[in-house]
């Protein structure tokens, strides 16, 4: 008769939690600048785009003519 171990496995998947857990936690500073930078560029973006129309608003308002 054969009795299996299973605490090698819980081990195992503690430690995988751990480093996912860790992962997470030092991905954060690095997902906050990347908003950040998109967010800026963005406002550029709609910046450019309203000095384009003239009169610095969006004539349209994101809504196509319908013809």
């Amino acid at each position: 008769m054969c009795v299996r171990d299973n605490s090698k496995g819980s081990i195992e998947l503690i430690v995988l939690g751990l480093l996912a857990a860790l992962i997470v936690v030092l991905a954060m500073p690095l997902l906050k600048n990347i908003g950040e930078a998109t967010s800026s560029s963005l406002s550029q973006v709609y910046s450019g785009m309203t000095a384009a129309n003239g009169n610095g608003s969006n004539s349209d308002s994101g809504q196509q003519d319908s013809q």
